[in-house]
Formats: structure tokens, C-alpha cells, sequence
């Protein structure tokens, strides 16, 4: 009987490596436009050269950037990022309290299990993060994750009203949508525009503007600062600006591409005071977003007439904006529409203080303060069917 050594063939399983989660550097920035061109699809619109530079400006040019603070990247052995969470870090005063607040800016990923996977652990660790309350914007596919993590939607921030300003140009604008219709376009230009005069001037006009009594100046950082604390005095939680920081926010919101202008005004009475102001973005197919207004509830109306006003003035054949508190009694009458419904703005916090003044309804929360930065990525008209022409 031979006695010998039995000698077993063992195969080498090869070590399953997994990624990493760390913060992002601005060599990332090509990287994460090349995801975010994966996610949306921006290689023709125009943007997706500048989107780097942009992504630097939002992500490492904010005067606030501090280091437990920062956007985070998920990142493949072999060097590859493959899910992004941006993190844009905001000020707010809660109850005359200063807090730190993190408006979490997009959530991209690779659309595959395991990336899905990775950008659940990427918003999990940026809600681990050392600020007070965390607000970001939401769509469908981050919804089910931060519900999932604990955080609630603010549902009044996801209601949009809409107010036509020139109706017929409006109406010829939508009618005029193919491109094949572009001479029909500037050939029934002259026929809107009179019939939106002829409607102006009729009183019974549900679209008719009212006539503004205030005077129109630019946007004053330093007179918005000074006054914000006392306009939005009934605000259980209020944004907090300093120069630095308001300068870069306004210039933030003007987007990657120029695909219209930041519109902004302080709104003086008939007696020279300050009563508020506002802010809107005016595409060029002259489809406007308000971003901001800001004014005490008994000088709503005046302000919104000053803001109708100026974009008629420029063109604008319709504004749209998010249905809140302050604005809520003036845009629930004549000539305003309520279309659709918004995915809301989300928020969390391990504070049951903070997550009961952020979900009230008077809470402040602008577009301006939160989403609209991150929105103009895609430069997209939230959904509105339009075309530059």
C-alpha cells in the first residue's frame, strides 16, 4: 500500500474590493460631469462644457465651505466615481437662534444596483454630518431613499402657482411649439402683443395687471441683510446672510449656461420706504421663475404687482413660483392657476425643535435659499414645454 502526500488543488478566489466614501476634490470635477451627463444627458444641450467649472463654483467656492462639510463621492477601487452627493452649506436663524444647515444639493449614481446602493450610503453619511438640519430638494428617486433614512417632505414647498402676464402671446407660445410652426410664431407676434394691450385695459379681465405705485431699484445686498430679520420677523426659521455669502448665492443662481437673466428688485411705497423685494429668473422663451420675495404679509400684494409689472416690462409671458405662506392669500385669487404638483422639499434633523419649525408652514424657505442653485444644472423650465427661438 503506497503511502504518499494527497495534495489538493485549491482555486484562489479573487478579493471582492469594494469602493470608498470620501470628500470631493476639485481634480473629481470632470468625473463627476461625466456622471451627471450619464444621469441626464447634457452632451448636446450645450452645458455639459461648462458644468465643471459651475460644480466648482457651487462646491467649493461658497464662503461657509468648512471641512466636515463637504460634498462626497463614491469611489471605485480601480479610481472610477460612480456616485456623487452634493452638499452646499447655508446659515438660518431658528427662533433668533444661529444653526448650521446643509442644503443637500443633487444625489447622482450609476443606474445599477450596486450604485443605487452607494448613493443610499453616500445620503446616509451626509446626514451624519455636524449640521443642525439638513433641507434638500427632491425627486423621484431620492424620495423613497430619505424617507427610507428618516426624513419627512415639507408639502407645502412642492405646491406651484402659475400667473399668465401677456395671455395671447402665452397662448400663441403654446400653439407655436414645433419648430415647423416658427414663421406662424413671428407672424402672429404683432396679433398677441395687440391683443394682450386691448386685454389689459379691460376691467373685468381676470389677467388684467393692477397698476404699480412703487419705484424699481436694483437689489441692495446690504439694505437685504439689514431688513431680512425684520421682514420675516413672524418666520419661525429665516435664511441668514452676510455680504460674501448673498454675492456668491446671486451669482450661483445665474446657472452654468446663459440661458436668460437673474431679475431682481427692491420695492419701495409711495413714501420711499423699503417694503421688500424680489427675485426671478427670465428664461428667453419668456417663461420666468420666482425665486425669492420677500416682504411682511400686509405688503404681499404691492410686491407681487411690482414683480407682474417688471416682467411685463421684459417680455415675460408667464411666472411661475412655489406656493408658500407669504404668498398664499394673493396668488389663491383671480388669474393664478395651481397646474401640478412639485416634488416637495425634504428635510431631517435629530432635532425635534428644528424638524418642527422647518415643516411649518411658516417656515422660510426660498428657492433661492435652497434648490434653484442646484436646479439650474439642467437648465431645464420645470417641466413647461418651450423652446429658445
Amino acid at each position: 500500500m503506497n503511502s504518499g502526500h494527497l495534495s489538493v488543488q485549491t482555486k484562489k478566489t479573487p478579493t471582492n474590493k469594494v469602493g470608498a466614501i470620501r470628500p470631493l476634490e476639485r481634480a473629481d470635477l470632470s468625473q463627476i460631469s461625466e456622471l451627471y451627463d450619464a444621469s441626464y444627458g447634457m452632451s448636446n444641450s450645450g452645458a455639459f462644457e461648462k458644468l465643471a467649472d459651475y460644480f466648482e463654483k457651487v462646491f467649493f467656492d461658497n464662503p461657509w465651505l468648512e471641512d466636515g462639510l463637504r460634498s462626497l463621492v463614491y469611489e471605485e477601487p480601480n479610481g472610477q466615481i460612480t456616485a456623487f452627493a452634493g452638499v452646499d452649506v447655508r446659515r438660518m436663524v431658528l427662533h433668533g437662534r444661529k444653526i448650521k444647515v446643509v442644503a443637500g444639493g443633487p444625489l447622482w449614481s450609476r443606474l445599477d444596483e450596486k450604485q443605487c446602493a452607494a448613493g443610499l450610503m453616500l445620503l446616509g453619511r451626509v446626514l451624519q454630518g455636524p449640521q443642525d438640519l439638513t433641507v434638500v430638494g427632491a425627486n423621484d428617486r431620492v424620495l423613497p431613499l430619505w424617507k427610507f433614512l428618516g426624513g419627512h417632505d415639507h408639502w407645502l414647498s412642492g405646491c406651484r402657482w402659475f400667473r399668465p402676464i401677456r395671455p395671447a402671446k402665452l397662448l400663441l407660445s403654446q400653439v407655436c411649439l414645433p419648430r415647423w410652426t416658427a414663421p406662424f410664431w413671428w407672424a402672429g407676434q404683432p396679433v398677441a402683443l395687440c391683443m394682450d394691450s386691448i386685454l389689459q385695459k379691460i376691467p373685468i379681465n381676470p389677467f388684467r395687471l393692477a397698476t404699480s405705485v412703487v419705484e424699481e431699484e436694483p437689489l441692495n445686498i446690504h439694505q437685504m441683510i439689514d431688513h431680512l430679520p425684520e421682514f420675516l420677523e413672524s418666520s419661525p426659521l429665516r435664511p441668514d446672510y452676510d455680504p460674501e455669502f448673498l454675492r456668491w448665492l446671486l451669482d450661483c443662481s445665474r446657472g452654468p449656461v446663459d440661458h436668460g437673466e437673474v431679475i431682481g428688485s427692491m420695492v419701495r411705497d409711495s413714501n420711499g420706504k423699503l417694503i421688500g423685494w424680489y427675485v426671478y429668473y427670465l428664461f428667453k422663451d419668456g417663461f420666468g421663475q420666482v425665486v425669492q420675495i420677500v416682504t411682511k404679509p400686509e405688503n404681499v400684494a404691492k410686491v407681487m404687482a411690482h414683480l407682474f409689472s417688471s416682467a411685463r416690462n421684459r417680455g415675460a409671458n408667464a411666472l411661475f413660483g412655489r406656493l408658500d405662506s407669504i404668498v398664499a392669500e394673493v396668488c389663491s385669487g383671480r388669474g393664478f392657476f395651481h397646474p401640478y404638483k412639485h416634488p416637495s422639499l425634504l428635510v431631517h434633523s435629530s432635532s425635534k425643535e428644528m424638524l418642527s419649525a422647518a415643516l411649518s408652514t411658516n417656515a422660510f424657505m426660498s428657492r433661492l435659499d435652497n434648490e434653484w442653485v442646484h436646479g439650474m444644472f439642467r437648465h431645464s423650465n420645470y417641466g413647461i414645454p418651450h423652446y429658445p427661438r
